[in-house]
């Protein structure tokens, strides 16, 4: 049982070394091209990798990540002064934390399946027993 606390513990750190590396790329392609190139476009489909599997692995805590980013990315016209913000940073932002909520619904329909299925079996394979100990005693 330790073993496995440790594997989900270790499990853990990775999935937190993931996300701040996904996290810190974000970063850098928002500096990029607002500040040097001075141009919005295309990168922001790279958030959506942090944002979805944020919200598969953590959930509801998940959505912490897509509201960072979009907070990051209004946040990048404020800073540098590069570039007016646009209405479209505005509407990403909020399709960004739209996504996050849809992949966290569709997370917990999943794994309240998965729990469910589980609960099936469990009584399915007791119900198995229960008929063939029946059998075995007639």
């Amino acid at each position: 049982m330790d073993k496995q606390n440790s594997d989900k513990g270790l499990d853990e750190k990775v999935k937190i070394i993931v996300m701040v590396i996904l996290v810190g790329i974000c970063c850098v392609l928002t500096y990029y091209f607002h500040v040097v190139l001075k141009k919005g476009v295309v990168f922001t489909h790279f958030f959506y990798f942090p944002i979805i599997l944020s919200a598969v692995w953590w959930k509801r805590k998940g959505m912490l990540i897509a509201m960072l980013l979009a907070v990051m990315l209004i946040c990048s016209h404020v800073l540098p002064s590069t570039l007016n913000t646009n209405m479209d940073d505005y509407i990403r932002a909020f399709i960004f934390i739209l996504v996050s909520v849809f992949s966290v619904i569709l997370t917990e329909k999943r794994t309240k399946r998965h729990k469910s299925n589980q609960q099936f079996n469990k009584s399915d394979r007791y119900h198995q027993r229960k008929v063939e100990e029946d059998k075995a005693n007639e």
